[in-house]
């Protein structure tokens, strides 16, 4: 998931700017280092926000990142729901998918500029 946008950027990336690069004579580590990071960074970021926004709420990969006093936000509102506490599991419910409501919105404006198939919604 986190690579889907870097690909896309891949893709749609013109090859004449690294040609250009090496026709001047920059460094392999050079290219990949001054070149590649200014082109793939937002598409990065994109792929980060992907991950994020799956993580949050997903309850499976929440329980295996508990631990005693941290506890994610998934595990909570299970634990929540469990004790019978249906009100507080639902607050947190509500303000978990408004957060990521939110990042959709953000990363929807921010990558607007992004190559199609960057964001899984904006592929078509």
């Amino acid at each position: 998931m986190a690579l889907r946008p870097v690909e896309a950027t891949i893709a749609a990336s013109d090859p004449t700017l690294d040609e250009a690069v090496r026709v001047v004579g920059v460094s392999v580590l050079r290219r990949i280092a001054f070149v590649a990071p200014p082109a793939l960074g937002p598409s990065a970021m994109a792929g980060a926000m992907l991950i994020f926004m799956t993580a949050i709420n997903e309850p499976t990969l929440s329980a295996l990142l508990w631990s005693a006093g941290q506890e994610t936000i998934g595990v909570q509102i299970f634990s929540m729901q469990y004790e019978g506490n249906s009100t507080g599991a639902a607050a947190l419910s509500v303000m978990s998918l408004a957060l990521v409501g939110l990042l959709v919105v953000v990363t929807d404006r921010l990558g607007q500029r992004l190559p199609r198939g960057t964001l899984p919604w904006r592929s078509g």
